[in-house]
């Protein structure tokens, strides 16, 4: 599937690519800045998150059930109607 994850204020896109899922592509670019990142809505359970970059995300009614989360930032970011069940927060910045 061709996913395309881009910036919530000024639209400018962080990846680009073909992947099997939003969260594989995650998983494979990891080491990006997902700064104000337009998540909503998307599926991003089980997927290895760990450190990672969530500041100021849009994560609204996204699924992270089982999601990795440990040290990620998620200083500012919208988690609205987001689903955090069975999710590993330990150490995550709110």
């Amino acid at each position: 599937m061709h996913v395309k994850i881009a910036r919530w204020d000024t639209k400018e896109v962080i990846v680009e690519g073909e992947y099997k899922s939003v969260a594989e592509c995650m998983v494979k670019n990891r080491e990006k800045s997902f700064y104000r990142a337009d998540f909503h809505g998307s599926d991003l359970s089980r997927a290895n998150l760990r450190k990672a970059d969530f500041c100021e995300a849009d994560l609204r009614k996204a699924y992270l059930g089982e999601a990795d989360l440990r040290e990620a930032d998620l200083s500012g970011t919208d988690l609205r109607g987001t689903d955090l069940r069975g999710a590993d927060l330990c150490g995550a910045l709110r």
